[in-house]
């Protein structure tokens, strides 16, 4: 059973999706089958562009990355991705070089 426990973060690596509940030390699998991830995988940016989620997590900062997992603990891939993009911009003050409209890395 998963812990009400507010401090959930997400851990994302290739196959392979868990949470860990920092107060109790405990890790939860999503049970996550490769198919249901490919079809997940794929992430729309504020410009429009469909990005790789698991590409993009590599050029992630890890201070806002964990920031965006403690506010939001149950967000799926989509809604992760767009609340990182809207701290990253909060904390830089300018936009994550991701959510441009024809993003290259």
């Amino acid at each position: 059973m998963i812990s009400t426990c507010p401090k959930f973060l997400p851990y994302y690596f290739s196959l392979f999706i868990f949470w860990v509940d920092k107060k109790t030390a405990t890790v939860y699998n999503a049970d996550i089958t490769r198919e249901e991830l490919k079809k997940m995988i794929k992430v729309i940016n504020k410009n429009g562009c469909e990005i790789d989620f698991e590409a993009a997590t590599q050029h992630m900062d890890a201070r806002i990355g964990d920031k965006v997992s403690v506010e939001n603990p149950f967000a799926n891939f989509q809604q992760y991705f767009t609340a990182y993009e809207d701290a990253y911009e909060k904390a830089t003050g300018e936009e994550w070089f991701l959510s441009g409209s024809n993003p290259v890395w």
